[in-house]
């Protein structure tokens, strides 16, 4: 049997994704992506300057997604996974709490 099948184990998924709802932790860290963004957004550019790796997927070997292949900034990339990273959050509760 595999874990996601076992009904002890969905509970145990399912109360430790809700505490940390309830605490606010998927907030935090996807308020957490926009404050780094910005705090650090004259460090991205100059980093992007120096290694001219912004829309460069011959550099990264094409592992990004076509969405994040399209941000040519750090502030777009970072806005477009905090978005990315709420879906997914919110799929997550969905299917966890039957919604």
């Amino acid at each position: 049997m595999l874990f996601y099948q076992a009904d002890w184990f969905k509970t145990m998924l399912k109360d430790k994704f809700n505490g940390m709802k309830e605490k606010g932790y998927f907030d935090q860290v996807i308020s957490n992506i926009t404050t780094m963004a910005n705090k650090y957004e004259s460090s991205f550019i100059a980093n992007y300057d120096k290694w001219g790796n912004v829309g460069r997927p011959d550099l990264t070997g094409w592992e990004q997604n076509e969405q994040s292949r399209a941000c040519t900034t750090q502030k777009e990339s970072a806005v477009y996974f905090a978005n990315w990273l709420t879906k997914r959050i919110n799929s997550l509760d969905k299917i966890l709490n039957n919604k």
